[in-house]
């Protein structure tokens, strides 16, 4: 671990970096935070929020290139989900829709068969707080991928 005398040093240090190393580390750290998160909260629902939210940017920051093992992708969409909900409860739609987008953005290739009930609460999720800070585009396009993709009827009413 290194540790820098100055915030500048850091910077520099961090801006050194290649582009995809920052991203492994960055992604690095959310899953330690999150790690400890469950670790000092195994209990609760989030635990402390400014350390959950911390997590979260920290792994969207890494991106879903820095996941190295399988099944990493649709645990982060997933804590995107719940942080995206968690804003949402804090009434903060616009950050709640970014985390949902991130979430969207971890989902695999073939999510809506891999990970149905996460897709669609994602793509639900996301087009509610589109439909909220009044991003009609937005609101269309991913509800329309619920209806292209949902299983039953059911599946669709929040679309229609």
């Amino acid at each position: 671990v290194f540790r820098f005398s100055h915030d500048k040093i850091e910077q520099a240090a961090h801006d050194l970096m290649p582009e995809q190393q920052r991203r492994k580390y960055h992604m690095r750290f959310g899953l330690a935070l999150f790690s400890n998160i469950l670790n000092s909260y195994p209990n609760a629902g989030v635990g402390d929020d400014e350390l959950f939210f911390a997590a979260v940017n920290q792994t969207n920051s890494g991106g879903p290139s820095a996941v190295t093992k399988t099944g990493q992708k649709s645990l982060v969409a997933g804590l995107n989900l719940k942080a995206g909900r968690r804003a949402i409860e804090l009434s903060d739609y616009r950050a709640a829709f970014k985390l949902f987008k991130h979430g969207i953005s971890f989902l695999e290739n073939g999510h809506w068969t891999t990970c149905y009930k996460l897709s669609l609460d994602l793509f639900n999720a996301v087009a509610e707080a589109a439909c909220v800070i009044n991003d009609g585009d937005a609101v269309k396009i991913y509800s329309d991928q619920v209806v292209a993709h949902a299983n039953c009827f059911d599946d669709k009413i929040n679309c229609k």
